[in-house]
């Protein structure tokens, strides 16, 4: 009896530990799993962590992607800028320097006589006033260059009446000056000076063309024989000043003064509208 009893002290001994730290885990297993509802009027816990805390994943920064920003447009006047227009001239020009040749006249008596420089209606042509109208097409560039300006015109003129005398080698044969009517090509380039809303200019101009002259015939026996027409050569070269006034965006008038001082000399105006620059 003493021996059962020993025995069951000693076994109480032992698993009386164990017995309590199984409570004591369940308990606290139990504590952390199902904590006890909070009271309603309990305050709030807020668990803030460190911003760089390890255990909290950092919020990625998102940035606005990049807008181009279109480049200004460009005030300075360095791009070349196209212009284009018409222009009205008035010309005193002096045509009597052409080489005046009959080619394939309808009188086969005159076909390759040159009305020389004994011709006397050669002085008649020495101021011949003539009017007509070009269109330009050309560029502007810096604000200062002004071309290479490319101009196709046409103009003419009447003669008043008067008879002329026979060339060497057309005995009985008189012509008398009536009309000059060309075709021009011209090009200009030079320099101009932007003030606000008026711009002066000067430019160097080169042109070639064709003048067509109309002479009457007239012979000693037969009398009047009709016009011919004489086709001869028109080169110039020479210098054009003007001003041009901005009237409206893309828009100019202006006026000027021609002279040509190389192969037909002439001297005149022009009356000019423009439009470009946009």
């Amino acid at each position: 009896m003493q021996r059962l009893a020993a025995c069951f002290a000693l076994a109480s001994l032992l698993f009386a530990p164990a017995a309590r730290a199984q409570t004591l885990t369940i308990e606290l297993e139990a504590e952390l799993e199902a904590p006890p509802p909070a009271r309603p009027d309990a305050p709030a816990v807020v668990i803030v962590r460190p911003e760089h805390d390890a255990r909290v994943a950092p919020t990625p920064v998102v940035y606005d992607a990049p807008v181009a920003t279109p480049a200004p447009a460009s005030t300075s006047g360095s791009d070349p800028e196209l212009w284009g227009g018409l222009s009205l001239h008035l010309e005193g020009m002096d045509l009597s320097g052409l080489d005046l040749r009959f080619g394939r006249p309808r009188v086969e008596a005159l076909g390759g006589l040159a009305l020389g420089a004994d011709w006397s209606g050669r002085e008649r042509l020495r101021e011949v006033f003539t009017g007509g109208a070009s269109l330009h097409l050309g560029m502007r560039a810096g604000g200062f260059l002004r071309g290479p300006e490319l101009r196709f015109g046409l103009g003419g003129g009447q003669l008043a009446e008067a008879d002329g005398l026979a060339a060497q080698g057309a005995d009985g044969f008189t012509f008398a000056p009536r009309s000059v009517f060309f075709l021009r090509a011209e090009l200009a380039i030079g320099l101009q000076l932007p003030l606000g809303p008026v711009t002066p200019y000067l430019v160097a101009t080169g042109s070639v063309g064709v003048a067509w002259v109309d002479l009457e015939v007239r012979e000693a026996r037969l009398g009047g024989l009709g016009t011919e027409t004489i086709e001869a050569g028109l080169f110039g070269a020479g210098l054009e000043a003007g001003l041009d006034v901005t009237v409206d965006r893309g828009m100019a008038m202006g006026f000027a003064l021609r002279a040509t001082f190389a192969g037909a000399p002439a001297i005149g105006g022009a009356y000019r509208v423009s439009w470009g620059g946009e």
